[in-house]
Order: C-alpha cells, then sequence, then structure tokens
C-alpha cells in the first residue's frame, strides 16, 4: 500500500512541478518523509498493541492454552453437531430441522473455514 501512495505522489508532483529537477527533488523529500511517518505509525500501532494485549510472556500459561484452543474448540463442536445432523438426516435418524440457532453457529464455523462459495454452491440444494 505503502509503495502505491508514493507512486501516486510521484505521479502528481510531475504534474504539478513542471521542472523536472524540482520535482525530482520534492518527491525524494516526500517519499523520505512519508516513510519515516510511516515507520513512526507502525511503531505506535505496535506499542499500542503490547500495552494493550500484553505480551505473551506476561500472560498466564492458563490463559494462553483458552487463547489458543477457542477457535479449534468451536469448530470441532459444531462441525461435529452440524455433520451428525446432515448425517442423520439422511439416514433418516433426524427427522426435524436443525434449529435455527444452531443452523447459524454450523454456518459461522462452515464460512470460518470454506468462505463464502459454500454457501452460494450449496443454495436450493438443501
Amino acid at each position: 500500500m505503502i509503495g502505491d501512495i508514493l507512486k501516486i505522489a510521484d505521479k502528481v508532483f510531475d504534474r504539478l512541478v513542471p521542472n523536472k529537477s524540482k520535482a525530482q527533488q520534492i518527491k525524494a523529500q516526500f517519499n523520505q518523509t512519508f516513510l519515516e511517518l510511516a515507520v513512526k505509525e507502525r511503531d505506535l500501532v505496535q506499542k499500542f498493541i503490547l500495552e494493550y494485549e500484553g505480551r505473551a510472556t506476561e500472560i498466564p500459561k492458563a490463559i494462553l492454552w483458552m487463547r489458543t484452543l477457542i477457535r479449534p474448540f468451536f469448530t470441532w463442536v459444531f462441525g461435529l453437531i452440524g455433520a451428525g445432523w446432515i448425517i442423520g438426516q439422511a439416514f433418516g435418524w433426524i427427522t426435524q430441522d436443525m434449529p435455527p440457532a444452531l443452523n447459524m453457529w454450523v454456518s459461522i464455523v462452515m464460512g470460518f473455514w470454506f468462505g463464502g462459495r459454500v454457501f452460494e454452491k450449496m443454495k436450493g440444494k438443501i
């Protein structure tokens, strides 16, 4: 993104400043200033994240394990329940439709792992 901004700025300076040598000086000064500001901004964001989230060494191990396992836990729980429900319907063991709340959570897990194209392909099939 930064490279794109610098390219646009170069084109702007080329059009606004008729003197090519002066345009080159302005572009060089702009590029240097812009990159310095970008580095400062990145450092501020990193500092904010470290202050807000904390360093991994400062977080208790139990919290780290919980943060690590939350996505796989929900993936397995709702993935297996959803798959079981669909298989149960296919074999006639389950005759009801999936409850809306469960359908929503299964959809979230499927969307997370496979994206929205899964739902586009499934339209009209279920």
